[in-house]
């Protein structure tokens, strides 16, 4: 692995939970560390400068991903940057395949033991990968999240109070989910698989990813009548949503 470091013993504040049941607990993450094996998936589709902007993020985190692959219909021009020249291990893996059937493809053939979804035009805070892995380590937890800072056109924060598209997460939570689905909300579809299948979520709250707010984001705007819809249909799937 990239990073064998000692780390001093630290007390972290975490929420513990069981969805949707939430309980408080503190726990303590002591030295040594024995890091999982990351992979970090962008999907992306015709916007090669917030790429640049994500890869740099992953680039500057304390504790790196083993392999980052952006997905989607962008060239490979966007690693012709000199800053992007010393991580080796980012691949371009082109596809038009719906966003679920990309996705699971990744991790069909992945080795990771953990893996995070970056959407294009969001960040990480340096810290982001190294709090959220230790904390997977020590607590065994099959997803961990933290709280949310938007950047751009709004800045403000947000406590998390259910995973983020944006959460580490286990390979093996995903393999016993069946995987990704092509609906609308396929995140909130998978956090709901994961629950049915009795995952262990915990939060930290810490606000270290970051949420692009910024004009054009089609892709998170939908009418009152698709939301709806596209619930009914998450409901419908899974009964026991609340």
């Amino acid at each position: 692995l990239r990073c064998r470091r000692r780390f001093p013993e630290r007390h972290v504040r975490v929420q513990a939970l069981q969805f949707p049941d939430l309980a408080s607990q503190t726990l303590i993450l002591s030295a040594p560390r024995t890091f999982m094996k990351l992979l970090v998936i962008i999907p992306t589709h015709d916007r090669v400068d917030f790429v640049d902007s994500a890869l740099q993020s992953l680039l500057e985190q304390t504790r790196k991903a083993e392999k980052i692959i952006v997905t989607g219909n962008v060239g490979p021009v966007i690693f012709c940057s000199d800053k992007h020249t010393e991580y080796s291990t980012i691949e371009f893996l082109p596809s038009d395949a719906p966003l679920g059937s990309r996705l699971n493809s990744v991790l069909e053939e992945s080795d990771c033991e953990a893996f995070l979804i970056l959407c294009d035009d969001d960040r990480l805070k340096p810290a982001y990968l190294e709090k959220t892995s230790e904390i997977m380590t020590q607590t065994g937890a099959d997803v961990v999240y933290t709280d949310l800072q938007w950047f751009g056109e709004n800045t403000r924060a947000a406590r998390a109070w259910k995973p983020w598209v944006t959460s580490l997460t286990r390979r093996s939570a995903w393999a016993k989910t069946g995987g990704f689905w092509n609906g609308p909300y396929f995140d909130l579809d998978f956090w709901e698989s994961c629950k049915d299948v009795g995952c262990k979520f915990e939060v930290l709250h810490e606000p270290l990813f970051l949420y692009h707010s910024h004009q054009g984001q089609n892709s998170r705007t939908v009418t009152a009548k698709d939301h709806e819809e596209a619930l009914a249909r998450i409901r419908a799937r899974h009964p026991g949503m609340k």
